[in-house]
């Protein structure tokens, strides 16, 4: 039995519960916005910040280097952040941005992309208010039937989505929610690849196998 020794945090929601949150989301147009963010696990100020420049549909990565700090319509309002990094993109991914920005391109006609360019702007291509956004997020939580969880539960849940679409020769077979700090995703090998007992620890974005670990007792 393969298990993940460290997370990110606590998964506070199942795979199902996710997934119908999602179909809440794409129902109220935000869907795209909020599979990126449990694809790739970034900040909300970061996903507000995003330009279609930062991605790189052939290298198939998202670089996240700005952060927006307030409400403004400019782009000096989006700072640049420390530890500017390069995320690799799900491959299903990668079609729903595609059809994202002809969308865009469609609604916005010839001002895209001249006015900024983002990827997740507001209905009049500017950039979303971040205490609007956490707003819509609540509702949405609300329509959907689910029990409360902030942005920044939400985004650590990429996890799954990064073994979903990375390790596909991993069965999830433990969707409960976990209270503790470190949480435990229990994966069933199903390659001769892994053997029973081997430890996958997991640190962002990599995941490599470690071997005959021996987990510490805690005091």
């Amino acid at each position: 039995m393969a298990r993940v020794v460290k997370t990110l945090g606590c998964i506070q929601w199942s795979v199902q519960e996710t997934q119908q949150f999602l179909k809440v989301a794409y129902e109220a147009g935000e869907g795209v916005m909020y599979e990126f963010a449990l694809s790739t696990g970034v900040r909300q100020g970061e996903i507000l910040a995003l330009l279609w420049s930062d991605i790189d549909f052939e290298r198939q990565t998202v670089t996240v280097g700005k952060s927006l700090s307030s409400y403004t319509e400019e782009k000096e309002g989006m700072t640049k952040i420390k530890g500017v990094r390069t995320l690799p993109l799900p491959t299903n991914l990668l079609p729903i941005l595609k059809k994202h920005q002809q969308y865009l391109e469609r609604k916005f006609g010839q001002y895209f992309p001249s006015r900024l360019d983002l990827v997740f702007p507001d209905k009049v291509g500017g950039v979303q208010n971040i205490q609007a956004m956490r707003q819509r997020f609540k509702r949405l939580i609300e329509q959907a039937g689910l029990r409360v969880i902030t942005y920044n539960d939400f985004r650590k849940m990429h996890l799954i989505q990064f073994l979903v679409n990375d390790y596909s020769s991993f069965e999830l077979i433990n969707e409960s929610i976990c209270s503790d700090p470190i949480s435990y995703i229990y994966l069933q090998p199903n390659t001769d690849g892994w053997k029973e007992d081997d430890e996958i620890s997991v640190r962002k974005p990599k995941l490599q196998p470690v071997k005959n670990r021996k987990r510490k007792n805690k005091e």
